[in-house]
């Protein structure tokens, strides 16, 4: 193999990686953050739609750097695959709400905007409230959705990168 068809496959396999963490993002929030807004922020509808859509639109942007963020908290507490489930729990519930909780304040807002033309900061600080109080079950799910995502498209999980670099 040649040092250019080295260098292709790598570029390659970051692209897969890069579409696996955007991918894993995007549905985990379809699904998880439907629920959320309709449950803890009070959104109904249109509301949601445009909440959802604002997400999705986000996380097609956020996807590689919250996997990127993830990352660094992995080597900054020097957490590998190996690494117990409890630990690997709160690296992923630290990324989470040093990253997440806030992306959702923005989406939260915009949803707001478009569907009622003001922004309701009531629901976006429930909202936001709500996602940091359920973030022990979101924050680790989410991790695990992640990495099964980069499984099912054959590259490697965050904790594997980080340990590589």
């Amino acid at each position: 193999m040649t040092l250019d068809q080295l260098l292709n496959q790598e570029q390659q396999y970051t692209k897969r990686e890069n579409l696996a963490d955007t991918l894993g993002k995007i549905t985990y929030s379809l699904f998880i953050g439907t629920g959320v807004d309709y449950f803890q922020a009070g959104l109904r509808g249109l509301e949601i739609v445009a909440a959802r859509g604002t997400a999705t639109a986000i996380n097609t942007v956020t996807g590689t750097p919250y996997a990127r963020w993830r990352r660094e908290w992995y080597k900054f507490t020097n957490t590998s695959e190996e690494s117990s489930r409890v630990r690997k729990s709160l690296v992923e519930l630290a990324a989470f709400n040093t990253f997440e909780t806030y992306t959702y304040g923005i989406c939260a807002g915009i949803g707001s905007i478009v569907s009622s033309g003001t922004v309701d900061f009531e629901k976006i600080t429930d909202g936001i409230a709500g996602l940091f109080y359920l973030s022990p079950f979101i924050g680790p799910t989410m991790g695990w959705w992640l990495n099964l995502t980069c499984r099912a498209l054959r590259v490697r999980t965050v904790a594997e990168r980080a340990s590589e670099t």
